[in-house]
């Protein structure tokens, strides 16, 4: 018999009531849930990796001895072995947790995102999420609520993906020179803004030059300094992500992808992209929805 329980009809505070539930998401118990209207003492996960977001109100994040607000809408990633623990600070304040089993989670990060070694050896990610995209956590936590006693893997899979899209793919831009005060640098970091909030992914490089009063060759030195990559290597690297995003996420045809991101050949789009995943686009939308995870293996 399946061990699965279903989560509160509401993901809202009951007056009076410090809630806290706690169940596992599939069978293979790769995952539990949390819910909480009270504080989640302080513990460290030796084998699991956790995601918290907070739904309303505000918390205390007690993270390795050092405190920290966490507001509404806010995503945290805690790695392996991090202590922490989160804490009601204001009346009726809610968060819900993932903690994922630790082979569960690399072995999605390595199916996902080959190309982010650190989403398994960062000890620690906070991230304040849109309004939009914190709904869309919350309405993939939602489905997992209408759907009680069911094998909740499919869901927990899209979680994972969109959390740690929301969190790493907009902190993984870290400078690589002393320098951080001069304008050269200013502009790569206007330039990588732009690059992870979607707007040059389908913008032609010429165009992307010609936008800043820098010469050229002084903008691909610079940026190749600043990220280690071209600018066409990280223009390829961000069109790459958002084309899988799309697939799994919105479930667009590989035809609208290849054209979101402004490539106007399917035959070079696909050749692209299973350079970039091993796998053609189609395939890869195919596993995203039907792939199973067993650790059991």
């Amino acid at each position: 018999m399946s061990e699965i329980v279903s989560t509160p009809e509401k993901f809202l505070p009951r007056p009076g009531n410090h809630f806290f539930e706690e169940h596992y998401l599939s069978p293979e118990k790769n995952c539990r849930f949390q819910y909480a209207l009270g504080n989640s003492p302080t513990h460290c996960h030796a084998d699991f990796y956790e995601f918290s977001l907070v739904t309303k109100g505000s918390f205390i994040n007690d993270y390795m001895g050092k405190k920290r607000q966490l507001t509404k809408n806010t995503l945290v990633f805690f790695g392996l072995g991090q202590t922490h623990g989160i804490y009601v600070e204001e009346p009726e304040s809610v968060h819900f947790s993932f903690i994922i089993k630790e082979k569960y989670f690399t072995d999605f990060c390595a199916c996902h995102f080959s190309n982010h070694p650190e989403m398994t050896s960062t000890p620690y990610v906070e991230s304040k999420l849109s309004h939009d995209q914190a709904e869309y956590l919350n309405s993939i936590v939602g489905r997992m609520n209408n759907t009680p006693g069911e094998d909740h893997t499919d869901q927990l899979d899209l979680f994972i993906y969109n959390a740690l899209f929301f969190t790493f793919l907009r902190h993984t831009d870290k400078a690589k020179t002393k320098s951080d005060d001069d304008d050269a640098n200013k502009y790569i970091k206007d330039m990588l803004h732009h690059f992870n909030q979607f707007d040059y992914v389908n913008t032609n490089v010429s165009a992307i030059y010609a936008s800043y009063p820098l010469s050229q060759s002084t903008l691909i030195t610079q940026f190749k300094r600043y990220t280690g990559y071209t600018i066409v290597q990280y223009r390829h690297i961000k069109r790459m992500e958002y084309a899988a995003h799309m697939l799994t996420v919105y479930k667009c045809s590989v035809t609208e992808v290849a054209a979101m991101i402004g490539i106007s050949s399917l035959s070079y789009f696909s050749k692209k992209f299973k350079e970039h995943f091993g796998i053609l686009p189609s395939e890869y939308y195919r596993r995203s929805v039907n792939y199973r995870w067993n650790k059991n293996k």
